[in-house]
Formats: structure tokens, sequence, C-alpha cells
């Protein structure tokens, strides 16, 4: 039997006894009712509680912490939590010994070029394989054809976990110096004339990126971005490009899969700190850190408060 302290105390004031003249009148001692009104360990005997409850006349229910109320809350939270994520569920219950198999041999492959490389934890690994749905454990799949590298880097900024990046301030603003970062892979960010960041985004070929987005802007093919560019402005008088990192070097050349998870790190990283998001960046939500389908808003919503405190 959970007794609600906070109950008793409640009531015994509202009929103006003390502790003393409650413990007279419900027959046990005052040292006992001091013990229940004040300390989370105590267990009284069902027989104490109900010379409680009628002393201050209510029934023995009426002292109970409703456990069995709370116990259906959380089961149908979780039955909507899991209906929500059916798909995912379904998919996993698929997997047999042969793919379980499977699935291990990956986590291993994880473990060693991310999680020894950058320092994520092995549980980091995991949330990430379930929020991307597990599409990576499919045969004939491989790493690199999954949303897997998208979700881990975007989850590891939502955390606010660092995972290493160098900050550049490289301006952009003639196509002479666009040219000079062809397939070259990095993290970047568009400005207004007056340097105000406005956009981040990622890429593997800055330079390609960096053209299509000028045809983009003259077509006014982003929504959110009319409010500081508008399609009769120019490249390099109107607004420029700024390079804001790079992929690092490991020691060799990184992986598809390594330059993937550091690449959407940083994009999201960088978003959540300038704040793009409610900028350039903005989706049809208030806020959108990631534009990652695979983590819910609400998730996101919730990551960020916790791990950044409430920045929108």
């Amino acid at each position: 039997m959970v007794i609600d302290r906070k109950k008793i105390i409640e009531l015994r004031e509202k009929n103006g006894y003390t502790q003393f003249k409650l413990a007279s009148i419900a027959n046990i001692s005052v040292v006992t009712l001091n013990k229940i009104e004040t300390s989370e360990n105590a267990k009284p005997f069902p027989s104490t509680v109900q010379k409680i409850a009628i002393a201050l006349g209510v029934s023995i229910q009426d002292l109970q912490i409703q456990t069995e109320d709370i116990s259906s809350n959380v089961n149908k939270q979780i039955d909507n939590a899991i209906k929500n994520r059916m798909e995912m569920i379904q998919e996993i219950m698929e997997i047999d010994s042969f793919m379980f198999s499977y699935v291990n041999k990956q986590m291993e492959i994880f473990k060693r070029d991310l999680g020894n490389v950058f320092g994520i934890s092995s549980a980091m690994l995991l949330e990430a394989a379930f929020f991307s749905g597990v599409s990576w454990s499919r045969v004939g799949n491989t790493t690199y054809q999954s949303n897997y590298p998208k979700v881990l880097g975007d989850l590891l900024a939502l955390h606010n976990i660092e995972i290493g990046i160098k900050l550049e301030n490289v301006k952009i603003s003639t196509m002479d110096e666009i040219n000079q970062y062809v397939s070259v892979s990095g993290i970047y960010g568009i400005c207004t004339a007056d340097g105000e960041l406005i956009r981040i985004g990622q890429t593997k070929d800055i330079a390609k990126r960096i053209k299509e987005h000028i045809e983009e802007l003259s077509k006014e093919n982003y929504p959110t971005m009319k409010k500081y560019i508008s399609k009769t402005q120019k490249f390099g008088k109107d607004y420029y490009f700024k390079i804001l990192g790079f992929l690092p070097n490991i020691g060799r050349k990184m992986t598809a899969l390594q330059a993937d998870t550091w690449l959407y790190y940083a994009e999201t990283r960088l978003i959540i700190v300038n704040k793009t998001y409610l900028k350039g960046n903005r989706g049809k939500k208030a806020a959108v850190f990631t534009g990652d389908p695979y983590i819910p808003f609400k998730v996101q919503d919730e990551m960020i408060k916790y791990y950044y405190g409430d920045i929108v």
C-alpha cells in the first residue's frame, strides 16, 4: 500500500488538527503519525491507515496513491509509442537469427569506423540504428545505402555532443573563388550583404553546390529565403557565401560512412548554434533543426530543450 503523505497532511490541516490531536483521535502514537507524514520509507500497516482515514472522515482509498491509474497511463503511452513506430517494430520483429548476426556485424563496423574514430558511444550508435529504422540491416544493403549516417550525425548534434569542427571563415563572393573548391567537402553558409548568416548546408562539392544555390535563388526556389534574398539580387553584391568548415583529416582519407556522418553532424550542429533554423533553414513548423524525417519533430524539440535549453 502506497500512502499519499501530502494528502494526509492536507486533510489534517483542513480539519484543524495537530499531529498530536489526530494521533489521539486515531488511537495511534504521534511518533507513528510523524513518521508516516515525513518519511518516504514509511510503510504503515493497513490497519493503521484505516484508523487515520476514519479519524479524518475519509475512506482508506482516499489516502492511497493511485498506482493502478499511473500504470494504466504509462501503458497507454507505451501502446501509443509502439503504434506510432509500428513499421519499425514490425521490421525488427521480422529479424531472425541470421539477420541478427548481420546486424551484429554491422554494429562492429560502426564501432570501429565511427565509435573509435569520433569517440561515439555504443549506446548512441544503437540509438541511431533504431531511429533510422534499422534500414542498414536489410540483406543486400550496404552501410552507405542507408539513412544511418544522416540520422547518427543529426542525433550527435541534437545531443550536443562535440566530435570536432574546426571553424573557418572563408568568404566567397566571386566565380573565381567558387572554382577553387571543386570536389571539396565541407559546411558552407549563405550570408546577406551585411554579413548575416541565414542558411547553412553541407556538401561533397562546395563549388557545384554554391553554383546550384545561385541558380535556385534567382528562381526563388527557397520560400524561406525570399525574406532575405529576392530573385533580382545579385551574388557578390547583395549576398555571398562563406565556408564554415572543411571535412577534417583523421590521418587518412575518411571512409564514405565517416564523411557522411561528420557532414550531417557539422551541418546540424552549426544550424542549431547559429539559429539559422529560425531563418533560411526554417521548415513548416516553428523550427526544424535537422530536416530529418526519421527523427520526429517532437523528439528533436525535446532534445533541443534538454541539451541546449529552450533556444527557439
